[in-house]
């Protein structure tokens, strides 16, 4: 492996999970089933479950697995970390050629898609400085800018209303206001008023 420039500063701590990287890889190139047995964080129990693996993704420095349930039929996202045994089924061969990850991920921002969820139009307002962030960097593919002025950047997204999403929008404090919609404004206030609560 070549020596890392002094010049450059990686971002440390190791992540979790990446044991499991190469054996779904190739049970996707093979298109063969999984067993995955899984801890969730809100469950102390692990549950097994046989998948057919579609695809990996990244988020935050965690991987996730998008497989669809072998039985049940439903697409699920499986965070590596969380994996306590993989085996790959053999000779149980899949054809996953009509999952298009790309449309699968559109609407979404980061890897949480909330069940039942249809993507909502957000318009949201950034003060000017944060502005130039989310103009150099957009928040999502869909981002329109609909007004730039000196008093604020305006801008529309077509997003689920996620856990990643909404955590996203908290972290930019007094630099945001959400213009629309009423659900997401109802529970950017609920948020925050809890949060004041406990000080």
């Amino acid at each position: 492996m070549e020596k890392a420039s002094p010049y450059l500063l990686v971002e440390k701590g190791q992540q979790q999970g990446t044991e499991h990287l190469h054996p779904l890889l190739d049970a996707m190139e093979k298109h063969k089933k999984i067993s995955l047995t899984y801890c969730k964080f809100e469950s102390k129990e692990a549950e097994t479950y046989t998948l057919v693996p579609l695809c990996l993704k990244e988020y935050r420095r965690r991987w996730y697995l998008v497989a669809r349930d072998a039985f049940a039929g439903e697409i699920k996202h499986y965070a590596l970390d969380r994996i306590a045994a993989l085996q790959v089924l053999d000779p149980h061969l899949q054809d996953v050629s009509n999952f298009d990850k790309e449309k699968h991920f559109q609407p979404c921002f980061g890897v949480t898609i909330p069940p039942d969820a249809t993507p909502q139009e957000v318009v949201l307002s950034l003060s000017v400085a944060k502005g130039e962030y989310v103009k150099t960097l957009p928040l999502h593919p869909s981002q329109e800018i609909l007004i730039d002025d000196e008093n604020e950047l305006r801008i529309r997204l077509k997003v689920y209303l996620s856990y990643d999403f909404i955590i996203e929008l908290l972290s930019m404090g007094e630099h945001l206001k959400v213009i629309s919609p009423q659900t997401l404004i109802d529970e950017m206030k609920r948020i925050y008023r809890e949060t004041l609560e406990r000080y």
